[in-house]
């Protein structure tokens, strides 16, 4: 396969924020301050509270739906992500993200349980790997902003004040999380005990080595500008073939795995057009399933002269003689003005395809080259 560079693109994006510091250093007030601004005025927020509901105290300053956990397992996490994804929550937040770690069914929990099967220290972390990995995965990869805070090892330090005076005061360590867990993250910022935000480590370029006094809206809203970009949508070529791969599902729940990897990643490029298309598709396989019927989705239900029309144009365009790359695109160009519908798009190619005029992995292959060499 050729090796081919394209122009990069700045997507729009979604939040993934950690807040790290001690007990008292204004980490969960600053969690639901940027979760509001990132919801905007018509937003939702949800918010897992692992400590004792200390986060309902700010219920009077802010607009946000919480639930409190008394375990703090994996699966806890996962379906956490998954109530509040399917209720369209606009901003997730987890405080503290710590009591998945350290708390009752967490993580260091089954890493105790899981080495006791092991004759080796360390199988009970190679037996975890994988679920955190899943875990990180839902949060980097969820259609909601992510916002969490991780407590940091307290230790106290005496220090001079501008008076000469000297006092005590507490800073906070390592995050009681994994090493390295933080740098999944766009931006992370240590609070100390003055709730001072100190931008640790970010993608924002203008936060970087930056710190604030008791951040609000002013000054983050740089950094949800920031998350501002070229909104991204599937392709007709992808689209297509995640609505084949619906209509060839071959059991119900293979049709449910494959329609909530799909629908996932179109909700997370908040390509409308895409979800509901994906979502009819589903409904008509789960309705041709469940009556024992095979693919729903027919030729025979495009209309025929719309349908020839389009293969009359599409022959012409593989009849010019051009290079691979020009024809690649004009096809590609042809495809997103005037087959967007599936079932005309699908009809139209297996016409070709009886015809002769090209086959499916041909066409396939003429989708990715314009992709590969789109600007």
């Amino acid at each position: 396969m050729a090796i081919q560079f394209k122009r990069a693109v700045k997507h729009a994006a979604k939040a993934r924020v950690a807040l790290m510091g001690p007990a008292g250093s204004g980490k969960s007030y600053t969690m639901l301050k940027l979760a509001t601004l990132l919801a905007g005025p018509s937003g939702r927020v949800a918010a897992v509270d692992t400590e004792r509901g200390s986060l309902s105290k700010y219920a009077d300053l802010f607009k946000f739906d919480v639930i409190e956990l008394d375990s703090y397992s994996p699966e806890n996490f996962m379906a956490v992500m998954d109530a509040a994804e399917a209720e369209k929550y606009d901003v997730i937040c987890v405080d503290s993200l710590s009591h998945f770690w350290i708390g009752k069914d967490g993580a260091l929990e089954f890493v105790d349980m899981a080495s006791k099967k092991h004759r080796d220290g360390m199988g009970g972390w190679k037996d975890f790997s994988p679920i955190e990995r899943r875990m990180v995965d839902r949060m980097t990869g969820s259609p909601a902003h992510v916002v969490v805070t991780m407590r940091t090892k307290t230790e106290y330090q005496e220090v001079t004040d501008n008076n000469g005076k000297k006092k005590r005061v507490k800073i906070g360590l390592a995050p009681v999380q994994r090493a390295g867990l933080e740098y999944e993250f766009d931006l992370v910022g240590y609070m100390d005990d003055e709730n001072n935000l100190i931008v640790d480590k970010t993608r924002c370029p203008e936060y970087t080595g930056r710190a604030y006094s008791k951040p609000g809206d002013k000054e983050f809203a740089p950094f949800v500008r920031w998350l501002e970009g070229v909104e991204k949508k599937f392709s007709p070529t992808e689209l297509a073939e995640l609505l084949d791969k619906i209509n060839e599902a071959s059991s119900l729940p293979a049709l449910r795995t494959i329609f909530e990897r799909g629908y996932r990643a179109a909700e997370t490029l908040g390509d409308k057009d895409a979800m509901a298309q994906i979502t009819a598709a589903k409904d008509m396989r789960k309705e041709s399933l469940m009556a024992g019927k095979n693919d729903p989705r027919g030729s025979d239900e495009a209309d025929p002269k719309t349908r020839d029309g389009h293969v009359i144009a599409v022959q012409a365009i593989l009849a010019e003689d051009i290079e691979e790359v020009p024809m690649a695109q004009k096809l590609n160009a042809y495809v997103a003005e005037h087959l967007q519908d599936h079932t005309m798009y699908s009809a139209v190619l297996d016409l070709l395809a009886s015809q002769g005029s090209i086959t499916k992995s041909g066409w396939k292959q003429f989708m990715e080259i314009s992709k590969r060499n789109a600007a």
